[in-house]
């Protein structure tokens, strides 16, 4: 029998959670090794993931993996010296792996030009509009390349270009921010939660997605 397991491969992007008596710690790397027993991801270089990933330390995972996202609860089982150093994390038991959107979730990974501003709170804008694009776009959140970086559980109001649509619009909630590995000059990738969004406006955004979905399926690429 497959395992979600099977759909964990390299260059995947991975999320993980480590919380504290004083702090909660949420980070986003990428896939750089994987077996059938353990993941290796890259450290985030900064001193907070220093300090708070280390072996033995409970983690909440996320993966986004083919077809959908795994979400499960392990430690970190082990720091691996390197440039920049990788991270295990030991495979929990199948039936500890929570597999969502087999059939419903769907995460189109397309460029669309977006428009952004930082808020205070969901009303309050405090800097003027700056340009980026998507990475991915999903019914409930999208990832999006900046050329600044982004604060972890901090609000931007975002707009986005979709083709063939008017402007879409709404205020999301950054998740972790990681460099864009290669990337010249230096641009960082963020994942945004559809915080303050309209029925309407959010159903665009899903109209868009299933119908690049279908045709992505018409022509045997996903």
């Amino acid at each position: 029998m497959a395992s979600a397991w099977d759909n964990v491969h390299i260059k995947q992007r991975i999320e993980i959670t480590i919380r504290t008596p004083k702090q909660v710690y949420s980070f986003g790397s990428i896939i750089v090794r994987k077996n059938d027993g353990e993941v290796y991801f890259r450290m985030p270089a900064s001193r907070q993931s220093a300090e708070a990933i280390r072996k033995g330390k409970p983690v909440e995972v996320v993966i986004h993996a083919e077809g959908g996202v795994l979400k499960f609860k392990s430690e970190i089982g082990a720091i691996q010296s390197g440039e920049p150093p990788s991270a295990q994390i030991p495979r929990p038991p199948d039936d500890a792996i929570q597999s969502e959107g087999k059939d419903g979730f769907y995460e189109l990974k397309v460029e669309i030009p977006i428009q952004y501003r930082i808020m205070r709170d969901p009303v309050t804008p405090i800097s003027e509009y700056k340009k980026g694009a998507t990475d991915t776009l999903s019914a409930d959140e999208c990832v999006i390349i900046t050329e600044k970086s982004l604060a972890p559980g901090g609000f931007i109001e975002l707009t986005l270009n979709i083709p063939g649509e008017e402007e879409v619009s709404f205020v999301g909630k950054t998740g972790a921010c990681e460099p864009v590995p290669g990337s010249d000059p230096p641009s960082f990738m963020s994942r945004i939660g559809y915080e303050v969004i309209k029925r309407g406006e959010q159903d665009r955004i899903m109209k868009f997605v299933f119908a690049k979905q279908r045709s992505l399926r018409k022509r045997g690429m996903h």
